[in-house]
């Protein structure tokens, strides 16, 4: 299907514009892999000792950091988001489910491996401002790496998009 738009939206200038903006609406949706400049951080419980046993996860008890840090992605530009391969999209839910941490109802567990396409310096320099998210992280004792990439792949969303009670809203004449 897609050769056969690309190639009637070369013949036609009004359908070239549709077809551009569809593969920017998908993007910004989530439903297609997306690849890009950007920066990984891995989040990983404490090294076990007296202060922090092995006994729980740091991480999962404090799971809103995750939030936290994805918010701050954003907040720095980030155009596509990961975390351990599931994509963050408008209606992602990271909370806590017994013994994991969901994300997209998918259970997830340390180390968290969070992706983030966008300028790799705004991200990082957002992430690890003084008295930023990255500090607060590590006051917990959580071990985290950042590392800039020029090529980082985000997955495309994989669950189902359903809407039950949101509906477009029409124009009457």
């Amino acid at each position: 299907m897609d050769g056969i738009e690309k190639e009637k939206a070369d013949e036609d200038f009004v359908l070239k514009g549709v077809v551009s903006d569809l593969e920017k609406y998908k993007m910004a949706s989530g439903v297609v892999d997306v690849q890009g400049s950007g920066v990984i951080v891995t989040v990983d419980d404490p090294i076990p000792t007296e202060e922090f046993s092995d006994e729980y996860s740091v991480i999962m008890l404090r799971y809103e950091l995750l939030l936290s840090l994805v918010n701050k992605m954003k907040d720095a530009g980030a155009e596509a988001i990961s975390i351990n391969g599931q994509r963050i999209i408008a209606t992602t839910e990271i909370s806590l489910a017994g013994d994991n941490v969901n994300i997209n109802t998918v259970p997830t567990a340390p180390p968290y491996i969070i992706k983030a396409i966008g300028n790799p310096e705004t991200i990082d320099s957002t992430l690890t401002i003084r008295f930023g998210i990255i500090e607060q992280m590590k006051s917990y004792g959580l071990r985290i790496d950042i590392k800039q990439k020029d090529v980082i792949e985000v997955p495309r969303f994989s669950g189902i998009i359903k809407y039950r009670y949101a509906k477009p809203v029409t124009e009457e004449e």
